[in-house]
């Protein structure tokens, strides 16, 4: 087939081009406006050049839980009953006083006494505002998942210190989920799934290519990169509390691929910046969240993909220092060894030095022990290249370089791994076919593996904090 980056032949069980590395997918669609096949990564039909559009995504089953119907439920009821107490009590009010309905019943034995209806029943037939249940979108927080830190007991008890009273530490409503992009090249939302319920929620719906979105400290908010005409691909933010989003950043260039620091209060955020007109040079940057100030951290020229140690000194990232694609450039297509950073003293740290490895994703386990890679260590499909297409299984590495480990997932061709909070599990994609990937976890101490969703277009999946 006609390799659409580098318009040389390539076999056609390629899904990336083996001269610049980027994704290859099949025509799924034709242009209406010349009628000639294009591919769902063409925003302009290379025919005709008109602006595309694609209707073609498949959106996961947004599933609604028992207990969030139940919780309707129960509102609908306690709401009935108030209003049944409140008109009876009116009813009540006006037979004492000789009119209503009731009157009747209540002249016929003028001997019976009755209890004060004021002692046990409200005056009017207004139901509490406090109880009318909420019709806000924001989804409760109970059936989302469940708090981690409970109210603390002791700010009910008087104590006779004030040291002795904790401070309560924030809730994180989003707990133990799961964010992901899923969709088509031009039209990619970002989604939420819950592993312990299997209950997914569609979180962004603006028709853009959304992408590697990752919680705030807090879990309030996530970032995630998007390409919008005619700004390009930016940095976003989305307030999980209120479903509003806004654009962070005003990059010359393209920034991709961002991921926020895990300690609470915590504004940074490292992404990876295409500098200038082209993609060619790739460094890796910081934004503060609060005041959209950047600042540039490597100057690689070939540095892709960072990730935050759990302790917020460091940044992993992985660098590319020799053209080992033949095509006389050395850019991030070329095999990536892993390198370390400290955003504070800029001073950096060799982690690995084997060309003959495209180590080229990485995620910082929470005890800051271990290092989890993608990686792709040979032509593992025998098509002659060697290239993401061979990515297979996961491979862990000491933060210093040593005791590295090849996680066995049975040749899986694994993709933008993420540990959970308590490091006991690691989430990734996995590519099945042409633009088609699922969502696994594997338990490190049992070594099971776990298919979550999929086949579909799933990307760049992430556990919250």
């Amino acid at each position: 087939m006609l390799c659409p980056h580098c318009h040389q032949e390539h076999p056609d069980t390629a899904r990336f081009c083996p001269v610049t590395g980027q994704e290859i997918l099949l025509p799924t669609s034709f242009c209406p406006n010349c009628g000639q096949s294009v591919q769902h990564e063409w925003v302009r039909c290379p025919h005709c050049a008109a602006i595309l559009r694609s209707d073609l995504m498949e959106t996961p089953p947004i599933q609604t839980s028992s207990m969030e119907r139940s919780r309707w439920l129960v509102w609908v009821g306690i709401f009935a009953l108030v209003a049944i107490l409140g008109f009876g009590s009116l009813f009540w009010i006006q037979a004492q006083q000789g009119e209503g309905p009731l009157a009747g019943i209540l002249d016929m034995s003028a001997s019976a006494t009755l209890p004060a209806v004021e002692t046990t029943l409200p005056l009017t037939p207004t139901p509490e505002p406090t109880r009318t249940p909420s019709l806000t979108p924001t989804p409760p927080p109970p059936t989302a998942s469940p708090t981690l830190t409970p109210s603390p007991t002791a700010t009910r008890t008087p104590s006779p210190s004030p040291t002795i009273t904790p401070t309560p530490a924030p809730t994180l409503p989003f707990s133990g989920w799961i964010v992901y992009a899923y969709g088509e090249e031009i039209n990619r939302e970002i989604y939420s799934i819950n592993p312990a319920t299997g209950e997914q929620r569609q979180l962004t719906s603006n028709t853009f290519m959304d992408e590697a979105p990752s919680f705030s400290p807090d879990n309030s908010q996530i970032v995630f990169a998007s390409f919008r005409n005619p700004d390009g691909w930016e940095l976003y933010l989305y307030d999980l509390d209120t479903g509003t989003e806004q654009q962070l950043t005003h990059f010359e260039g393209q920034a991709r691929f961002p991921q926020w620091s895990s300690l609470l209060g915590d504004d940074r955020i490292v992404f990876e910046g295409r500098e200038g007109n082209t993609d060619v040079i790739r460094n890796i940057w910081m934004v503060h969240a609060n005041s959209g100030e950047m600042e540039r951290l490597t100057n690689g020229n070939a540095d892709a993909r960072p990730g935050w140690s759990p302790d917020g000194n460091q940044v992993v990232f992985g660098r590319a220092l020799s053209d080992t694609t033949g095509d006389g450039k050395v850019t991030t297509a070329d095999s990536l060894d892993i390198f370390v950073i400290e955003p504070v003293t800029s001073q950096e740290t060799r982690v690995t030095n084997t060309p003959g490895n495209d180590d080229f994703q990485y995620t910082w386990s929470p005890d800051g022990q271990w290092i989890a890679i993608a990686s792709v260590r040979g032509d593992t499909n025998g098509d002659g290249f060697k290239n993401l297409d061979d990515s297979e299984d996961l491979y862990l590495i000491h933060p210093d370089g040593s005791g590295e480990q090849h996680l066995d997932l049975g040749g899986k061709n694994v993709f933008s791994p993420d540990w959970s909070p308590d490091g006991n599990k690691l989430v990734m994609t996995v590519s099945v076919s042409s633009g088609r990937s699922e969502i696994w976890i594997y338990e490190l101490a049992s070594s099971n593996l776990i298919r979550l969703a999929g086949p579909g277009p799933f990307y760049h999946a992430e556990f919250s904090k």
